[in-house]
């Protein structure tokens, strides 16, 4: 539960802390260190060596040991994690002065026989008698994975109906679950050339039949599993992505109409909100392929019996198409359904409408605030059109990476006559037209706003017009040269500038979006050539080197440190483009790094090559990726081993290797670090993730704040940065909320803090304050501060206290930020003599419900479990053993906690879909 657990054992850890802050005093504690030594055992056969001596009659001097030797033929030396050693077999012969020999059995040996081997590598076996020693050596590898671990077979028998698949071979393949998808994935595993054929002869054995497998490419396997819901099924597919395997199983047929999903298709394709009428079947499949969803009945259908229900919702039901289809307009004209019934089978298919559609073009204008702008209609007698808006392009725009965002209006039907035609409809309309061999850029100058564009193009290959709509306005050329508008688009670090032009007196205008960052410079029609012209004199005249024309195209040039590259050309409408980027740098960016992002202590140590010669730097969100290419496959891998061993000594965790990349935290976890060569192995990648320096702030106000918020809290607690290294706040098991100020200053810290809560009035507690802690209470007596040391740092818990009382009212706003399934779904407790608590227990949302005395709390209890009844909630055991009652969509659970009866108080505990 988030990051409780590495929390909960705080409490057994705390050491001395005594009462109050000016009388803290070290505490006399005992030590727990314990002797360290070899693990050194005689053998259990404790008889004596054997030594020859000479029977002479004078007097003899004994034979001393020379040294010893050993025979480990016999012994087991390979060995796997967490293995004991077996020293079976292991003969150790005694030398002696006189050139007499023994086996001996009376030796020591480290590690005993019988020791498990923990550690991984080779490990040295010590053999004593005596003074003499000798050692062999024993490997110690990785356990090889025989098996799905318990995890992974949780994973599959929750949503897989139980079912767990046959292994698959593969140590390095893995388990999880996406819940975006509803569906289990297993990755991992070198390509084998038989895997998929003995992998499809497993599912086989485990009852699965062929559903459409290619020999040697591809298994799809399905099953069907009979449940208490009826039958379900478990559909397998499982090919080699890029050497690797990779497989998805899922249940492929929904058993309620799909309505999510056409939710999201209708919404992704037309921006409309309208939802599809749902009809009963037996049970249902969605293809994305064709954007439709099958309704299978074992009964039939009564014949018109899906127009009958679009009609009742409003939609516009037309007569049969051909082939026997029906179409119907949703009531927002925004799209349409074809749909047809044959074979036990209802398909449902969404189409584009035959008419151009003005309104979503204007919604599109309005859901990003923009100016609505009037784009002449195209209308083509027999014409399909398609409204589609740019999904990539709007993630960019909305993170603010992006200053544009296009649509696309596909016209099927219609020919390259129409789109000439359309030019001039566009033109006379005020839209100026600029026609390159078919392609058509329009332009429309708004008053005091800025400039509207769109493009149109015929493609012959998928035998439509596309008219692309641009959201954005281009902005209104400013009349000075953007000097400081170019520096921070090129990210703020480079010494050299892009030369200003000042050739013009039509202005400049700075665009930043999906076709680069440049600066339009605005000259008198006919003009344009002489400008770029004149624009290539001045890159030269500032010392500017034109780039290689057959690797880099025409008019490239790079500036004389090589930290900028401009590329310039004849743009449109009468203007000039000058399109600038920061250049690959010739070392590693780290002085920049460090700049960006928060060190203060761990640094991002630089990634050197002998023949390193290019590195990029992209800077997005709170991530920069630095691509640093050399001059070959071996360079690259040898830089990257360097790298590796260089995190690793600058005390960088290793956190794994996922999907080709090793994964790194720093020491003070301020970034991480992703570390891959990239496809052709030619570049060292590596993705660095952290905290910008403008956002950082160790103190987590916003999330301390959601936990006030949550509690009903508006007393602030005093805020502390101070010798810490890291702060987080969470909820604790018990609902109260806990702050960990990481530091290994915590004697510091801790009277820091307690200093800083009396500055801030907040009371101390004589009787709640022990020998290690010291409490406080808020000024207005909300809550209670512990102020605690451990072996993490500080730990401030705060506590609700009794004078505040419970919520008067049952706080479904709350469970619905973490159970959103509950709305409309789970029953409340309406009554002014219950008190309700929100708090947390792991995956499990609980609500405490309060009264007077055992008898009030009983019949409400008896209350509540009757409103579940009759929201037909049904009593269902859990993994087995927890019984609850459960929805009758089967999305949340109820768990009736009446361990605290007695006292007046019994619990609800909601579990969300994804527990279940």
């Amino acid at each position: 539960m988030k990051n409780i657990l590495k929390i909960l054992v705080l409490g057994a850890m705390s050491v001395g802390a005594l009462v109050g802050c000016d009388d803290k005093k070290q505490s006399s504690q005992p030590t727990s260190s314990e002797d360290i030594t070899s693990s050194i055992i005689t053998s259990s056969d404790s008889s004596s060596s054997a030594i020859s001596s000479k029977n002479d009659s004078s007097t003899s001097v004994a034979p001393t040991l020379t040294g010893i030797t050993l025979n480990t033929d016999n012994v087991k030396k390979k060995y796997e994690q967490g293995e004991a050693i077996d020293l079976t077999g292991l003969v150790v012969t005694a030398k002696y002065s006189d050139n007499s020999t023994a086996v001996v059995t009376d030796y020591i040996v480290a590690p005993a026989n019988g020791t498990l081997l923990n550690q991984v590598g080779d490990i040295d076996v010590n053999v004593r008698v005596g003074t003499a020693t000798a050692s062999f050596k024993v490997k110690v590898t990785t356990p090889s994975k025989k098996n799905w671990t318990d995890a992974e077979t949780k994973i599959m028998s929750d949503h897989l109906y139980g079912v767990v698949l046959p292994y698959t071979g593969f140590e390095e393949s893995i388990v999880f679950y996406d819940d975006n998808d509803d569906k289990v994935y297993v990755y991992g595993g070198a390509k084998n050339d038989t895997f998929l054929t003995t992998y499809y002869a497993k599912l086989a054995a485990a009852d699965f039949i062929d559903f459409q497998s290619v020999p040697g490419l591809s298994i799809s396997m399905e099953k069907e599993i009979t449940t208490e819901a009826g039958p379900k099924h478990v559909y397998v597919y499982a090919t080699f992505n890029n050497n690797q395997l990779y497989m998805e199983v899922y249940d492929p047929y929904y058993y309620t109409f799909p309505a999510d999903y056409m939710k999201a298709l209708v919404y992704d394709l037309f921006t409309s909100n309208e939802v599809v009428p749902a009809i009963d079947a037996d049970f249902y499949s969605a293809d994305e392929n064709t954007m439709s969803v099958t309704c299978y009945y074992q009964s039939t259908l009564e014949d018109g019996g899906y127009s009958a229900v679009l009609s009742s919702n409003n939609w516009d039901v037309q007569p049969d198409k051909d082939d026997g289809f029906y179409i119907a307009v949703s009531p927002n004209s925004a799209f349409q359904l074809a749909y047809k019934y044959a074979d036990g089978k209802l398909k449902i298919y969404v189409e584009p409408l035959f008419f151009w559609n003005a309104n979503l073009i204007t919604n599109f204008y309005t859901k990003y605030q923009g100016t609505v702008i009037n784009v002449p209609t195209l209308d083509v007698e027999g014409a399909q059109y398609q409204f589609v808006e740019s999904k990539n392009n709007q993630a960019y725009y909305e993170a603010g990476y992006l200053e544009a965002i296009h649509s696309f209006m596909y016209i099927y039907g219609a020919t390259a006559n129409d789109l000439s035609a359309y030019a001039t409809t566009l033109q006379t309309s005020g839209w100026k037209i600029e026609n390159s061999n078919g392609f058509y850029y329009a332009s429309l100058t708004i008053l005091d706003k800025g400039i509207a564009r769109l493009e149109a193009e015929y493609s012959e290959t998928r035998g439509c017009i596309i008219i692309t709509i641009y959201f954005n306005l281009d902005p209104i050329p400013q009349l000075e040269w953007p000097a400081e508008e170019i520096a921070t688009l090129l990210g703020g670090y480079q010494e050299d500038v892009v030369p200003e032009f000042t050739e013009t007196n039509n202005g400049f205008a700075v665009l930043n979006d999906m076709f680069g960052t440049a600066v339009m410079i605005y000259v008198p029609h006919g003009l344009e050539e002489a400008a770029v012209d004149a624009y290539i004199e001045l890159l030269v005249a500032n010392k500017y080197t034109q780039l290689d024309e057959e690797e880099h195209g025409e008019n490239h040039f790079i500036s004389e440190n090589e930290e900028i590259i401009v590329y310039v050309y004849k743009g449109t409408h009468g203007s000039i483009t000058v399109d600038f980027q920061a250049a690959p740098m010739k070392k590693f960016p780290s002085a920049y790094i460090n700049h960006v992002f928060v060190s203060k202590k761990d640094t991002v140590p630089a990634l050197n090559g002998a023949k390193l010669y290019e590195c990029s730097l992209v800077p997005a969100d709170s991530t920069l990726i630095v691509k640093c290419l050399f001059e070959s496959a071996a360079e690259a891998a040898s830089a990257y081993s360097q790298y590796d061993a260089t995190l690793t000594g600058a005390n960088y965790t290793y956190g794994g290797e996922y999907f080709g990349t090793k994964f790194y935290s720093s020491k003070n976890d301020e970034f991480s670090i992703g570390l891959q060569l990239d496809e052709d192995n030619s570049a060292v990648l590596v993705n660095i993730t952290g905290t910008l320096i403008s956002e950082q702030s160790l103190w987590p106000a916003d999330d301390i704040a959601a936990l006030f918020e949550a509690k009903g809290f508006t007393d602030p607690l005093p805020a502390y940065e101070d010798h810490c290294t890291a702060i987080s706040a969470d909820t604790y098991y018990d609902g109260s909320i806990f702050v960990l100020l990481e530091t290994e200053e915590s004697g510091t810290v801790y009277g820091d803090y307690c200093d800083l809560l009396a500055d801030e009035h907040f009371a101390y507690d004589y009787q709640e304050s022990t020998y290690y802690d010291s409490v406080f209470k808020s000024p207005n007596n909300q809550y209670s501060v512990t102020v605690s040391e451990n072996r993490f740092g500080v730990s401030l818990t705060l506590k609700a206290l009794a004078t505040q009382g419970g919520a008067s009212e049952f706080p479904m706003a709350e469970l619905l930020k973490d159970v959103p399934e509950a709305e409309g779904v789970l029953p409340t407790i309406e009554d002014a003599n219950a008190s309700f608590e929100y708090d947390y227990y792991f995956d499990e949302a609980f609500i405490t419900v309060t009264y007077a005395d055992e008898e009030t709390a009983t019949t409400a209890l008896n209350a509540y479990i009757a409103a579940l009844q009759a929201a037909n909630f049904t009593v269902q055991k859990l993994w087995g053993y927890l019984e609850a009652y459960v929805s009758p969509d089967q999305k949340i659970a109820v768990e009736l906690d009446t361990y605290d009866i007695k006292d007046g108080s019994f619990k609800i505990g909601v579990l969300n879909s994804f527990t279940l």
